[in-house]
């Protein structure tokens, strides 16, 4: 009697380890069959896409990142600040050699100037240029319309930030070289050739503001 319990047990036992294997085997087929199907149905849109359209989705500055190589592509893309830098150290030379033939005066008097031109094309170039380096970049490569339009919010931004430095320069540039030790015929050429060069503060903001949005343009 008692040993056919225990072989009852038993057969129960193995009665419900069967069907826990045979559930598991149904789920893990069952899951199999899904992601099959998921399988088949991405590698069925993908068959019928057209060939090239992968391609097509993306820009021509895109393409240049992804697919040329990289030395031509890291050519292209340090050409223009180059070019910009070279330009700005020739005219730093050219100014320093014309003023140097004027006497020891003239370059007492143009040499606080420089630092201070020097801080306002850094502040148009790294600071508020940058935000229009990303801007710009931002725009283009998201595919809006209205990037274009970004050039001439620089200018209009151009505008009274170089109205304000001029007023600045012009109201305290004599009492600010006085304080940097200048005097005597050297501070009247750093006021007359400050007056001269920031009255042209627009355009050097405008510059720097507009070779910014050139930069964002091979961003």
């Amino acid at each position: 009697m008692q040993a056919s319990r225990v072989m009852s047990c038993r057969t129960d036992d193995l009665s419900l380890s069967d069907k826990c294997s045979r559930e598991s085997r149904d789920a893990v087929v069952g899951f199999s069959g899904i992601a099959a199907r998921a399988i088949e149905s991405c590698q069925h849109k993908e068959a019928n896409r057209q060939p090239g359209t992968q391609h097509a989705d993306r820009d021509s500055r895109s393409r240049m990142m992804l697919e040329k190589p990289i030395a031509p592509m890291i050519m292209q893309l340090a050409i223009p600040n180059a070019t910009v830098m070279a330009v700005y150290i020739l005219i730093g030379l050219l100014e320093v050699y014309f003023v140097s033939r004027l006497g020891v005066d003239a370059l007492a008097g143009v040499a606080p100037v420089f630092p201070l031109v020097s801080l306002v094309a850094s502040i148009a170039q790294g600071a508020i240029g940058g935000g229009i380096v990303t801007t710009v970049a931002r725009a283009l490569g998201t595919g809006r319309s209205d990037a274009s339009e970004y050039a001439w919010y620089a200018v209009a931004l151009s505008i009274p930030l170089g109205l304000a430095t001029t007023a600045a320069m012009v109201a305290l540039g004599p009492s600010l070289y006085g304080y940097m030790g200048i005097s005597g015929n050297a501070l009247a050429i750093a006021v007359s050739y400050s007056s001269t060069i920031f009255a042209g503060a627009t355009l050097i903001w405008m510059f720097n503001f507009l070779m910014a949005v050139v930069r964002g343009r091979f961003r």
